[in-house]
């Protein structure tokens, strides 16, 4: 007998059409693209109600828009039944995205968590082509600048080349309206010169900040936030 899920979906882009594609735990496609029960949530959240998830379906789904791949959320028939009721007729919610925590400064789809940390795989490229660039949304509270004719940086410590500040120069995607994002393209080898937590000495701070030069002349800092450098297994 086919169940009924809510999903929460969180993607650092506003006012998409999209559509959802279910896979079993192959990564093969089961039936075909649903394009309704979506709700457009504002600043990038969605809401996909949807009745017909298969019994006992379990692999994932896949959330695009335009053909381009945005979300993707597992599904778990455990996370969704109880004992003796199906989710949907016992009241509780299904899987999803993790809501972010009061006073979070960003929201965010990527190598950064809900709540703001940065979590990067030492000596990988995040290229926006891949989609995993960090890209970077304006929360409700505070509210940024009109970002028209400004510069912005990411900034970090980095420790790999005798200390110093990394910094990389991004793009801003939406400079005005709500909400306002900027995105930061990183290279192999610049992630290669930020030091793994596991060789970072105590006393060297695990944190960065996303800074403006508005057009104005006038400096903002965005975001700020903990840093985590995974080490890559090679």
């Amino acid at each position: 007998m086919p169940y009924t899920l809510d999903t929460a979906i969180a993607i650092p882009e506003a006012g998409l059409t999209l559509s959802a594609q279910l896979v079993n735990s192959t990564g093969a496609n089961v039936g075909s693209a649903v394009t309704t029960g979506f709700v457009d949530l504002g600043l990038g959240f969605y809401l996909w109600h949807y009745e017909s998830f298969p019994d006992g379906h379990r692999g994932a789904v896949k959330f695009s828009s335009g053909g381009t791949l945005k979300a993707v959320v597992d599904i778990n028939p455990q996370e969704v039944e109880n004992a003796d009721a199906k989710t949907s007729a016992s009241g509780g919610g299904g899987g999803g995205v993790v809501a972010l925590p009061p006073g979070a400064q960003v929201n965010y789809v990527g190598p950064v968590a809900q709540t703001g940390e940065v979590i990067l795989i030492r000596g990988d490229d995040y290229s926006n082509t891949d989609g995993r660039a960090l890209s970077f949304l304006e929360a409700a509270n505070p509210v940024w600048p009109t970002l028209a004719g400004a510069t912005v940086t990411f900034k970090a410590v980095r420790p790999a080349e005798g200390g110093g500040i990394f910094s990389k120069v991004g793009t801003v995607v939406t400079a005005t309206g709500t909400p306002k994002q900027v995105r930061f393209d990183l290279t192999s080898a610049e992630t290669l010169s930020l030091l793994p937590d596991a060789q970072r000495q105590a006393s060297v701070p695990s944190s960065y900040e996303v800074e403006a030069v508005l057009s104005s002349g006038r400096v903002i800092t965005l975001v700020r936030g903990a840093l985590r450098i995974e080490v890559d297994i090679r």
